[in-house]
């Protein structure tokens, strides 16, 4: 009993940790520190996990090593990120299957709202009053504190991010949590305009995009045909309304996606920022080497390469090998798992979502919560969506 209580309380304050309370240590969220004592108490771990969690730390220090020896430094880089990762895939060897998940979903249902509340709020206080907006944010987050002056500069909405796209993606997660936890569907909805347009204020097509995706599988998988139908004639009736009422603010927000795409042009970046010009590097320097890499640090022509694709980091950085390894841990396809599936490989291939550890910390919370508690609730309890 005491364990289960630890555990239930451990997830419900990593979530709200994750999403609103500032970095603690090192850029680190408090919640990973009170995880290392606690998985080593009481933590679970298998035989296949006890495997692939000693693979991925060879892979890093393997590759780390090379490092090294490539370049004739340390790059201390290299060693953050890979304790880092280390670190957050700690998450899996929490004992899932001792959580209370009644008890974890009431906690849940109340963090999203307020995520949902401080979030708005904020955005309604940046279109109000910038310079207010940015001394509070970066008196409560003093991570933002680099990027929040360009992100206002461009009406671009972060939060406590320096990146307006990690926002973005956080929502997207947000809502799958959101759409298959027992709110009513009045409250879907609710949240459904609300992610949307937190969404479309950080300016973040990637996070669109993701959204559009896990509105679909929803849509598809949850509505039956009436719902559906009906489901798509309110759609139209809101977005109609919307565009009326709202319509000076779309035009605003129109002018600055394309403003945007213009400076990407100027800047001979192209389409998507120059990700179709980083996509052909890849495939040009693709790393043969399925065991290890460089590690994290990467340098295109002497000069530092942001990929901007987890995909193409880690194959780049630690090999083909990784993307097997995370298998072991990551080989749950029920349908609960596809919006979030939806929601992790749109920044996988064309942002980050491994790079962060709220996002990343996030979709393996969610991920575990999601495919335990389907093996130990019992079906009446109706905690999740399920049909």
């Amino acid at each position: 009993m005491r364990k289960a209580k630890l555990n239930t309380i451990f997830l419900g304050f990593l979530v709200f940790d994750l999403l609103l309370l500032p970095r603690f240590l090192l850029s680190t969220p408090i919640s990973f520190f009170i995880m290392i004592p606690l998985v080593t108490m009481i933590g679970r771990i298998s035989a296949r996990e006890a495997l692939a969690y000693t693979g991925m730390v060879t892979i890093f220090i393997s590759s780390v090593m090379y490092g090294i020896e490539k370049s004739g430094s340390l790059e201390v880089e290299n060693i953050k990120r890979a304790v880092q990762l280390s670190l957050i895939m700690g998450l899996v060897l929490i004992d899932y299957g001792s959580v209370n998940y009644l008890k974890l979903t009431s906690i849940l249902r109340k963090v999203l709202c307020l995520f949902y509340l401080i979030c708005g709020a904020f955005l309604l206080l940046m279109l109000s009053n910038q310079d207010l907006y940015e001394s509070v944010v970066v008196s409560i987050y003093p991570e933002s504190k680099t990027m929040i002056s360009e992100n206002l500069a461009s009406l671009r909405y972060s939060f406590h991010f320096t990146d307006p796209n990690s926002l973005g993606y956080l929502v997207v997660m947000c809502f799958v949590l959101a759409c298959l936890i027992n709110y009513t569907a009045r409250v879907k909805s609710i949240i459904f305009c609300v992610s949307l347009t937190l969404i479309i204020s950080t300016q973040s097509r990637g996070a669109l995009l993701a959204f559009f995706f896990v509105s679909v599988v929803y849509w598809a998988q949850y509505l039956d045909f009436k719902a559906k139908l009906n489901s798509v004639l309110l759609l139209l009736l809101v977005f109609g309304i919307f565009i009326s009422v709202f319509f000076e603010y779309v035009d605003f927000y129109w002018e600055l996606y394309e403003k945007r795409q213009r400076l990407e042009e100027v800047s001979g970046k192209g389409i998507g920022g120059g990700r179709l010009d980083v996509w052909y590097y890849f495939f040009s320097n693709f790393n043969p080497n399925p065991f290890f890499g460089v590690g994290y640090y990467l340098e295109r022509e002497g000069v530092m390469f942001r990929p901007h694709s987890d995909f193409i980091r880690m194959q780049l950085s630690y090999g083909t090998l990784i993307f097997f390894v995370f298998l072991l841990f990551f080989n749950g396809l029920d349908r609960k798992l596809l919006m979030l599936w939806a929601a992790f490989f749109v920044p996988f291939m064309i942002n980050t979502i491994i790079d962060d550890y709220r996002l990343f910390g996030v979709f393996v919370a969610f991920y575990f919560i999601l495919k335990w508690e389907g093996r130990v609730s019992k079906p009446s309890y109706n905690l999740f969506v399920r049909k």
